[in-house]
């Protein structure tokens, strides 16, 4: 059986947390621990984990006032599972989710994707592609408009989540520290290193909540470019690393 971690980081924000920890307790698929990644600065996330009463929660409290990337990061390397699940604390996913991905976990696959749903407070809309050619790396596709990949769609191993963390500090730090711009890097390095590593499945199976306060919309409207910046730094990167880089990520 395929081992699974889910990592959930999260800040000052126990209501919309406890969706996120039910979600990922509720998960049909068993399971072998739920790492929270507390950057809180009351006890209120604390209780509450504790009300949950579940053995399976690992929980990382606030030793000091993390970066948002930092905080995720901590979150991962703390996680001991072979594949790992992200779940933001305002974000969901269905309880089927890992047992409709995990049985894609094998072989070189490094990553696996569905379809979700975006809720904003103007609308909802599906984030999903329906037909691509896993045969191209992933980041190309999405530079092409052709891959629409967030991270609380995906399922990534554990060694693919490493070798991330280990070539973001070649982004710029504004990038790392804000929390924008990374997550491109953890699901898509990867990708550059193994061809036919990630698969895509259609299914609607994963929600991005964005009604409770979105860093990316508060930057974008204080620097209208940051975003567009970012994420052409990270192909740059990417681009970089395939054609060049090959760490064993066996």
């Amino acid at each position: 059986m395929t081992d699974v971690s889910v990592v959930i980081p999260t800040r000052n924000r126990p209501e919309i947390f406890q969706r996120a920890l039910r979600c990922a307790i509720d998960q049909t698929y068993p399971v072998s621990e739920i790492v929270v990644a507390d950057n809180s600065t009351n006890d209120d996330t604390r209780d509450v984990v504790e009300s949950f009463d579940d053995s399976r929660i690992v929980y990382l409290k606030p030793t000091q006032d993390f970066p948002i990337t930092a905080n995720w990061i901590r979150g991962i390397k703390a996680a001991s599972g072979d594949w790992v699940k992200i779940i933001y604390d305002d974000d969901w996913v269905e309880s089927t989710f890992l047992e409709r991905t995990v049985p894609h976990a094998f072989g070189d696959r490094m990553m696996i994707h569905t379809g979700g749903i975006v809720h904003t407070f103007e609308s909802e809309g599906l984030c999903c592609t329906f037909a691509v050619d896993n045969t191209q790396p992933a980041h190309e596709l999405l530079k092409r408009g052709q891959l629409q990949v967030n991270p609380v769609g995906a399922l990534v191993k554990k060694t693919a989540l490493d070798y991330g963390i280990e070539v973001m500090p070649m982004l710029d730090q504004v990038c790392i520290d804000s929390g924008i711009g990374p997550d491109v890097i953890l699901l898509y390095a990867a990708t550059t290193q193994i061809p036919n590593s990630w698969v895509h499945l259609p299914e609607v199976l994963a929600h991005y909540d964005g009604r409770h306060g979105s860093l990316t919309i508060r930057t974008l409207k204080e620097n209208p470019t940051f975003l567009h910046d970012c994420y052409a730094k990270a192909f740059a990167l990417l681009d970089k690393l395939y054609a060049g880089l090959k760490p064993n990520l066996a």
